[in-house]
């Protein structure tokens, strides 16, 4: 009999360590999501619970006491609310989608700020409407359910998404990882001053490498796209390649 292990922000406070998972069964657990909201009595708080057995998320778990909403998932078996079946949007394009997306991390003034601010400003300019749930996990509920279109956020925690991932797959979503941009970015910022042969042949690999698929994306280092179907997830996720390298370029022109 395998041991049970648990990953959340309070056992990683503990070790210090960045957690990871094993072929053990490993529940994943935020007991306050929307923390901030919670303290000052708004609505959009949860509590999360994810299962993984074999690095595998199996089951999932979303509650919201204050409206009594209770999402929950398990493999193969379909996504509920308060256990009647949900499905997301049939919606395919971003310009008639409401997105919902976290600013918490442009309080950040690091080099990476105007990647953050740039696609905020690109989904201003083209989504129908924008969301500010101040939750990540109700963030993918409301995915799952249909109350919005798609989800953009990073970076994040596991105790964050791992609930809501499972969820919203087994509402016939996507999740996908938005890796590859920033870290490209940070890394080879040097290579775009060479010359302009070097600068096209990188932005080629770098939109190629952008395209992870849905098996590769990493729960325990989340930077997460989920949305209604795997076109609008493309969509979302060419955007970000293209309003990055927009300000990447801008970049340049103030070296």
């Amino acid at each position: 009999m395998f041991q049970n292990r648990f990953i959340g922000e309070e056992t990683v406070a503990d070790t210090k360590e960045t957690p990871v998972l094993t072929d053990k069964p490993t529940w994943i657990i935020d007991p306050i999501d929307g923390t901030i909201n919670y303290i000052n009595g708004n609505p959009n708080t949860c509590i999360s619970v994810a299962l993984a057995i074999c690095k595998e998320l199996v089951i999932g778990i979303i509650y919201n006491p204050i409206v009594s909403e209770l999402y929950t998932a398990i493999k193969g078996q379909g996504a509920f609310l308060n256990d009647k079946p949900i499905k997301t949007t049939c919606n395919t394009e971003l310009k008639k989608s409401v997105i919902e997306v976290e600013l918490f991390s442009l309080r950040n003034r690091s080099r990476n700020r105007d990647i953050r601010l740039g696609r905020f400003e690109a989904y201003v300019n083209i989504t129908r409407g924008i969301r500010f749930l101040g939750s990540a996990a109700m963030g993918l509920a409301y995915v799952a359910r249909g109350a919005v279109d798609c989800f953009q956020m990073d970076p994040l925690q596991s105790w964050d998404v791992a609930a809501g991932v499972l969820i919203v797959r087994e509402a016939g979503g996507t999740v996908i990882d938005t890796k590859g941009a920033l870290v490209g970015y940070t890394q080879c910022c040097l290579i775009f001053l060479t010359n302009n042969e070097v600068k096209i042949s990188f932005e080629f690999l770098l939109i190629r490498y952008n395209f992870v698929t849905e098996d590769e994306y990493n729960v325990m280092k989340p930077r997460t796209i989920a949305a209604a179907n795997e076109t609008l997830a493309m969509e979302i996720k060419q955007l970000i390649v293209d309003t990055d390298l927009k300000t990447m370029r801008k970049r340049l022109t103030k070296t």
